[in-house]
């Protein structure tokens, strides 16, 4: 076996390893706060598969990730449907119906024509939210939202999100690696090539969308079984920046970069809140260092340690 793969190996074990002995080893704190790096994850795979392999940004997955928030939420609350595995169906497809209806309208956009559409219909959902008080309970959102049964114990939480976030970032690996996914890779390089080979590329942009706005929209439903809310705030573009953010620290073009992203930025906000009340600024400038340095994303930075020591080392 290569050493690089081996090397992978031994690493993602490990990995395993500690995430399944969270909950015995560590404190509640810490039990939520890798569960919330876990939806983050989520969210940011889904956004990758559109950014790293297709090659169109959004700023606008903030709204995906609350639609499904609020469909469970509504679900739950209103309906009194308590059926988890249901509702985390229905409230993904709720959000692929958007990524659908969104789709039909930006998928003949490219790059800032392209984020900037999307940047404006997760501001009009927002906007919509916010005003429907009698469905999404307007500023103050949905509190309460409790399922019955196996999804009331925190260390239940974190198993059940463990388990749909790797079965999603398994699907999605899948398809990614799929003929459609080399076509996207084939988009994202150059659209024009694309298409001289029979290639249809805004039909390909499209799906891909909807596929990253279901899995988006699945983490938006795991967030509502971990905090037993939805908020607007969910919605604002502040959300999609973040998802974003943690693509870019931990790497566009490596299928598990959001997830070193995702801790990276939680983890960072959970020390520096700590120390001062300028967190914000310590933050913005740190993630300010990162991109500016590491281009490539932590991963990337990762990547040429690992083949500049095996060079040496053969050298």
């Amino acid at each position: 076996m290569p050493a690089k793969s081996k090397f992978v190996w031994i690493f993602g074990c490990l990995i395993a390893f500690f995430l399944i002995i969270v909950p015995f080893v560590l404190s509640r704190f810490w039990v939520g706060t890798i569960t919330e790096i876990l939806i983050l994850t989520l969210a940011g795979i889904s956004l990758n598969f559109l950014l790293g392999y297709a090659g169109c940004l959004s700023f606008g997955h903030g709204a995906f990730f609350a639609t499904a928030a609020y469909t469970t939420a509504i679900l739950i609350t209103r309906t009194g449907l308590n059926q988890y595995f249901v509702i985390l169906l229905v409230a993904p497809l709720m959000a692929a119906f958007l990524g659908a209806i969104i789709g039909i309208l930006i998928s003949r956009l490219y790059a800032f024509y392209y984020a900037i559409m999307t940047v404006a219909f997760t501001m009009i959902l927002w906007s919509i939210i916010r005003r429907l008080r009698d469905l999404t309970g307007g500023d103050s959102g949905i509190l309460g939202v409790h399922f019955a049964g196996f999804l009331q114990e925190m260390n239940n939480i974190y198993f059940f999100t463990l388990a749909v976030v790797v079965l999603c970032a398994i699907i999605l690996w899948i398809i990614g690696n799929s003929p459609f996914g080399w076509a996207l890779r084939a988009i994202r390089e150059n659209p024009v090539r694309s298409s001289f080979v029979s290639i249809n590329v805004v039909w390909h942009r499209y799906l891909a969308l909807v596929v990253s706005s279901f899995f988006c929209g699945m983490a938006g439903s795991l967030h509502v079984v971990y905090t037993f809310g939805a908020f607007p705030e969910l919605a604002f573009w502040t959300k999609s920046a973040d998802i974003v953010t943690i693509c870019i620290l931990g790497g566009i073009n490596s299928f598990l970069g959001p997830a070193i992203g995702s801790a990276v930025l939680i983890l960072l906000e959970t020390f520096i809140t700590s120390v001062t009340l300028y967190w914000p600024l310590i933050l913005g400038i740190i993630i300010c260092a990162v991109v500016l340095l590491m281009p490539q994303g932590i991963t990337g930075l990762i990547r040429n340690v690992f083949n500049k020591g095996r060079g040496e080392f053969r050298a």
